[in-house]
């Protein structure tokens, strides 16, 4: 839900500051914007864990989490893009799943053997 609620912010905040600037973007490019930015980012999410000397447990909770919300912000990105009446992708989703899988399950990996 965060994830969410924080593109609709950033979004709206986006354009309220555009649309006074008169830079003519319109919603939706606002809530794209709002959907690629809205993520936190694992690795240095990781790294401020790691400088605070935090449990490995709780380092891999909030990895977690924080690929979780990645996924989010791109099921989020793609649904604009859908409902947008744009073009997805020109390759089918399902063909980039895998590959996307396969590097998360590398990712977590380590994190569960510790």
């Amino acid at each position: 839900m965060g994830t969410l609620l924080s593109t609709v912010i950033v979004g709206g905040l986006c354009w309220l500051f555009t649309r006074s600037l008169e830079l003519g973007l319109t919603p939706f490019h606002c809530l794209l914007f709002g959907a690629l930015i809205s993520p936190t980012d694992p690795i240095a999410v990781l790294a401020m864990l790691k400088s605070l000397g935090a449990p490995r447990h709780l380092e891999a909770q909030i990895a977690g989490e924080s690929l979780f919300n990645d996924c989010v912000g791109v099921v989020v990105f793609l649904a604009l893009l859908q409902f947008g009446g744009r073009p997805m992708l020109n390759t089918p989703t399902r063909a980039r799943l895998p590959s996307y899988g396969r590097a998360v399950g590398a990712a977590v990996r380590p994190l569960r053997r510790q």
